[in-house]
């Protein structure tokens, strides 16, 4: 589903830091659940899969972005294995959630619409170190 980004562990139950990676993996399953799909594959079941797919070694995390099709357009995940630098990397793949307006896009997203509301942050700009 091109609307959805996927997150693999590609692991093997015989490899130790896969071992120490499961809880942390399933802890950020957990925490962002709503907002993409958290998934493991486990090598030593389906070798000829994870073989195919030119895997460095073992654990390999990957992100297949949502808005593309195909295995072949992921990101491999190079950074430390705790949830928190974890958790990072995976909502760097989601859409940004907040838009820069000038006047007539304020009149035209804000002011002329009805159907839900606005929180809007009014700033001096880069220059302003507060805002």
């Amino acid at each position: 589903d091109s609307k959805t980004t996927v997150l693999v562990d590609f692991y093997s139950p015989r490899c130790g830091p896969c071992i120490e990676l499961a809880p942390t993996w399933n802890k950020l399953a957990r925490m962002i659940k709503d907002d993409m799909l958290v998934a493991k594959v486990d090598c030593s079941k389906h070798h000829a899969f994870c073989q195919g797919e030119a895997l460095a070694g073992y654990p390999t995390m990957r992100a297949y972005p949502m808005g593309h099709t195909g295995k072949s357009y992921h990101q491999n995940y190079q950074g430390w294995r705790n949830l928190q630098s974890i958790r990072n990397w995976a909502l760097s793949f989601l859409p940004r959630t907040s838009e820069d307006l000038d006047a007539q896009s304020f009149a035209r997203r804000v002011l002329q619409r009805t159907d839900r509301p606005y929180i809007v942050l009014f700033s001096a700009g880069h220059w302003c170190g507060p805002c």
